[in-house]
């Protein structure tokens, strides 16, 4: 179970808590955290896309070659993932102002490590459990960002 703390419009604290439901016996389906078909990267963006549902907050996964299309970043996101991916790997993420600052955006890097690389590894373009073509990335590759974005009335 994943919690989430947000501050309202009015200031009042409003927690949203998220998760996914366990036993479903589809195979593949996501269970918990430990089960072998639990993909990290599908419980973020459903985590992500149910907390942005229900607050003034918007977060999501994002990657210049997305397998989900609504991880497709925006202008703002391919910017940064195509400044990121030229530096050197770095867990600080890129906090700015814009729209004449009543927008926060924030976006923090990640990056494949060994785990990741049973779906996205090599050989490249073989399918993997998921039934998604493997992308050929190694370990410290750029995966994407997480990206938060929070518009405020003034500042």
């Amino acid at each position: 179970m994943m919690r989430v703390l947000a501050t309202g419009e009015k200031g009042d604290d409003h927690t949203a808590t998220m998760f996914l439901s366990v036993g479903d016996p589809r195979p593949g389906a996501l269970r918990s955290a430990s089960d072998k078909n639990f993909i990290p990267a599908t419980f973020g963006s459903q985590a992500a896309r149910k907390f942005s549902n229900r607050s003034q907050v918007k977060i999501k996964q994002t990657t210049l070659n997305p397998r989900n299309l609504k991880n497709t970043p925006d202008a703002y996101e391919e910017n940064v993932l195509k400044r990121l991916a030229t530096q050197p790997a770095s867990n600080t993420s890129i906090t700015e102002w814009i729209d004449n600052e009543t927008t926060l955006r924030a976006l923090t890097p990640i990056y494949y490590s060994q785990d990741c690389l049973a779906c996205h590894g090599n050989p490249k373009g073989i399918l993997d459990i998921s039934g998604y073509p493997r992308e050929g990335a190694q370990e410290g590759d750029l995966a994407g960002a997480i990206s938060i974005q929070i518009s405020v009335k003034s500042r």
